[in-house]
């Protein structure tokens, strides 16, 4: 009957009370940031969200005053959370690698690249698959860039076994390793076409800037190897721009098919679409596209953590 079903509820919401309580006791135990502290935080999320949805199953047709206002309380803390993870875990120029490992590369360049090399006037000059342009160019203008950046490796917050991982990496010029880590590019992932991996454009301010413009910025070169992109980045006369690397695919040239993690992909993607509505980066009416599900990858687990997270942003 009815109070049995009203008892019921009651029960399930003192429930998730309790245990909201249980995880915060634990917090002061913990070092804020590390990766403990981001597990309970987490939890905490997960079990706030529920409680939020029992309420609204309670409701019901009817709900008193004091339950509307404990739902607004706890949407607003979510939303704090949230943004407080998105602090910490922030795509920026400061969070990107400064130095790489030399075996890290070397996985990259085993998976997605085969050798290949030229000869110059002053030498030979090795040469790297870029995995988005396409194209094989000077290795020291070609990053093994970690997605899930080495500086977040302690607190691990996606649960990567190894932060040197070769799926935790993409071989990338290095303006399109700038665009990345500073959110104004992402790789989406998607399941049609046998797993593809997207490139969306997401600052519309970088659109006509040339790559060959950036990489000058990024990166002293020798004249040969600057020659070297300036010819394989020209087409029909022009110069490729960051706008025309816009709807291409991962591709690879090595033993392996693209396989980045998934979930680091999302993740980013997420985080730049927030900083995107933020900057005003999008324009009125222009909905980006949504990232598949895992299709029961091991990064399935974390769909619904990616999901729930970026949610309790948009929501509220």
């Amino acid at each position: 009957d009815m109070d049995a079903k009203i008892a019921e509820m009651d029960a399930k919401i003192a429930k998730v009370v309790r245990q909201v309580a249980e995880v915060k006791a634990q917090l002061p135990y913990v070092q804020p940031g590390d990766q403990g502290w981001l597990r309970l935080q987490e939890q905490l999320v997960a079990l706030r969200q529920e409680k939020v949805l029992l309420l609204k199953q309670q409701a019901d047709g009817a709900i008193e005053p004091e339950d509307l206002e404990d739902l607004r309380q706890q949407m607003q803390w979510l939303t704090r959370m949230a943004k407080l993870v998105l602090q910490v875990f922030d795509y920026t120029e400061d969070t990107a690698s400064t130095s790489t490992v030399p075996e890290f590369k070397d996985q990259l360049r085993a998976a997605y690249s085969t050798e290949q090399s030229v000869v110059s006037s002053t030498g030979t000059i090795d040469l790297t698959y870029c995995m988005i342009s396409h194209q094989y160019l000077p290795s020291r203008g070609v990053t093994a860039s970690h997605l899930w950046k080495h500086r977040w490796a302690r607190t691990n917050f996606l649960e990567l076994d190894n932060i040197h991982d070769w799926r935790n990496g993409l071989l990338l010029a290095k303006p399109l390793v700038w665009a990345f880590n500073t959110s104004r590019l992402s790789i989406i992932p998607f399941n049609y076409n046998l797993r593809s991996y997207e490139v969306y454009v997401m600052d519309p301010s970088i659109r006509d800037i040339p790559l060959l413009d950036k990489l000058k910025e990024l990166q002293a070169l020798s004249a040969e190897e600057l020659q070297i992109f300036e010819s394989a980045w020209k087409k029909d006369g022009k110069q490729l721009t960051f706008g025309d690397m816009h709807a291409r695919q991962l591709e690879s040239m090595g033993e392996e098919v693209p396989q980045p993690y998934r979930r680091v992909l999302c993740f980013q993607y997420g985080r730049a679409l927030h900083k995107a509505r933020e900057e005003g980066w999008l324009a009125p009416g222009v909905s980006p596209p949504e990232f598949d599900d895992y299709g029961g990858s091991p990064d399935a687990a974390w769909q619904s953590n990616v999901d729930r997270l970026f949610k309790s942003i948009e929501e509220v």
